[in-house]
Order: C-alpha cells, then structure tokens, then sequence
C-alpha cells in the first residue's frame, strides 16, 4: 500500500482524555474486581507488581505457576475491565474539556490529506472511541465491526459484548485480495475490545511478550507489516498522540525507519518534554537505569514536541485564536 507522509500513531494516553485509563488505572481497577477474592495467588502478585501488563504475561505465558480457575477468573476480570473502561469513556464524553468537533476535523485531516497517498490513522488501543464516537471504521472484514453509533441507545450493539470473530488464514487471504481501492484506512495494531479468534479465545494484544502474539494472528500481523511500510516509505512524518513508547516491539521499528529511513516524529503528550527523554532514553527504575540504544535512535528523529493535553489544544470554550493548534498545524502540514 501506498501511505500518506503524514500518519497518526495513538496510544492509551490518547483516550486518557476520554476517561480511558492508563496502566495504574488498569491495575487498579483488576486489583480491586470481588472476583479476585477466588484468585488469591494472582491477587497476591497484584499486590506486589503494579505492572499489569507483565503480570498478565506472567499468568498466561506460565500457565503451570497459577491454577487453571483462577486463569479463568484473571481473563474475565480484564475483560470487564476494558469493557468498564468502555462505558467510562461513553458517560464521560459529553462532560469533557474537548471541542468534539474540532477534534474530529484534526483526526479526518490525517485520513484524507490529498497526498496521493493512503490516509491512516494506526491505534494501539483496543477501546472503540473512534468507531462509537466518530463513526471509523477499522480496516478489517465487514462482520468484525461494530455497527451502531453514539446516540443509537437503542443498538444492541451498543453496549453489548458481543464478540466480533477474527478470520482463518483462508478468509484472510481473501480479504486482502479485496483491499486495492481504499483511499484510507484506520488500523488497531493491537486488537480491538470484542474481536476473538476462531476458537474463542481473546485477540487483544496485552502483556510483554506482544510480537509473539501479533505473529499468530494473521491479521494482526499484516496491520504490523503495513505500520512498518507507512514508516519506512522515506520523507514520513509522523504525529504521536499518547504513547508511552513502552512497546519494545514499536520501538524497534520506529527506531529502524528513524535511522534508515528518514522518519519525522511529531509528539503530542502532556508530559514534561525533560522527562519524556530521560523515559525514553533509559530503561528500568529507580537510580540505576540502562541506557536505551532504540531510545536514543528515536529522540533523535524528533523534530516537534507539544506539551499539550488534548484540552488545550481543543478546548470546549471555542477561542478566536488557537496558537496551539496553529503551532501544531505550522510544524506537521507545512
């Protein structure tokens, strides 16, 4: 495919302006589910370990070390959890801070800027703001997406949990043969809420170990090749709304395309610029933290920071002037 040089890249921070939580929320909300009370080894390890994403990996990649019911009960609690982070979001959205409607014109100018290229919008989140708020759907076979809108209260997709079933390699293959028209595309690198494989079991890219899972998922797989050919395709730039670049399996590629490719990035997070780079630049925590080669391949190639909440750059107070967006508009697309 043949992508726009300008793409969005966003991440949980993103839909943390939304009401969607970020990882201590995450761990916060599982820690505290009653169900828990049966799953008292993995409760345990709740409370010692705050990141929930390892201690996901730890559960389902060392299988042997926890009880098979109480697996059964830590999949459903993170299921609940992101199905809670759904609802949160939805009572939250007509109280917050944010121009709804500027928002969605910055967001559409990513999917159809008359480049010659493939408008794309690349997510790491598997909530569903983008498909319930604004109507996107992901690129993905028809019988995997939501079907409803905001305001269709009486939907029983809505806020049901119904699954959305990935394809076998077969359907696959046949999907991809169809996709030669688009001319954008918004693509869940991750998964998304509802969509299983197959057999049943849940598709969202959670946890450490996140490339071994893409792998096994053809689809999942493609949307990762594809990420990569948006980013190394030369003269690319890319805006980056909410992603901690914790992702080990992002980085790399990002880090590749920075330094063979000429890879543009464009940082959009409320967080401190300083410590932006000292995250990004070493690993671990505490006083002794390792340099991070990939890191310092990706600061390198940033050439706009913007230390904005999407609040300010949006707010729900229309202004006459908007040096924020103006200076984000200056920087991207001129």
């Amino acid at each position: 495919m043949n992508f726009s040089k300008v793409i969005l890249l966003t991440g949980a921070g993103f839909s943390a302006n939304f009401g969607g939580f970020l990882a201590r929320e995450m761990w916060s909300w599982i820690f505290s589910n009653h169900k828990l009370k049966n799953a008292g080894n993995i409760k345990l390890k709740l409370r010692d370990e705050f990141d929930f994403e390892k201690i996901y990996s730890d559960v389902f990649d060392e299988r042997s070390n926890f009880p098979t019911h109480e697996i059964e009960i830590f999949k459903e609690v993170v299921n609940e959890t992101y199905f809670s982070m759904d609802n949160v979001i939805q009572a939250f959205w007509d109280s917050m801070p944010i121009h709804p409607s500027d928002l969605e014109r910055f967001l559409d100018r990513f999917m159809g800027l008359g480049d010659g290229g493939i408008g794309v919008c690349f997510t790491l989140n598997q909530d569903m703001v983008m498909e319930k708020r604004f109507g996107w759907r992901p690129l993905c076979p028809q019988s995997m997406n939501y079907a409803g809108n905001w305001g269709d209260r009486t939907n029983p997709d809505l806020n049901s949990t119904t699954l959305k079933v990935l394809p076998t390699s077969q359907q696959f293959n046949n999907f991809i043969y169809q996709q030669f028209n688009i001319t954008s595309c918004y693509i869940k690198l991750h998964g998304s809420l509802r969509w299983v494989n197959p057999g049943g079991d849940d598709s969202k890219v959670i946890g450490i170990n996140k490339i071994q899972t893409i792998t096994k998922i053809p689809l999942l797989n493609w949307y990762f090749e594809l990420f990569g050919q948006a980013i190394s395709a030369g003269d690319v730039k890319l805006v980056v709304i909410g992603y901690g670049f914790r992702d080990q399996h992002i980085n790399n590629l990002l880090a590749k395309a920075c330094e063979e490719n000429g890879l543009k990035l464009f940082i959009i997070s409320p967080e401190d610029p300083e410590s932006f780079q000292a995250n990004l630049l070493f690993r671990g925590q505490g006083p002794i933290r390792d340099p991070d080669i990939t890191g310092s391949k990706i600061w390198k190639s940033i050439y706009g920071y913007f230390p904005y909440r999407l609040s300010k750059i949006f707010p729900r107070e229309q202004r006459t002037q908007n040096p924020e967006l103006n200076e984000i508009y200056n920087a991207v697309f001129n």
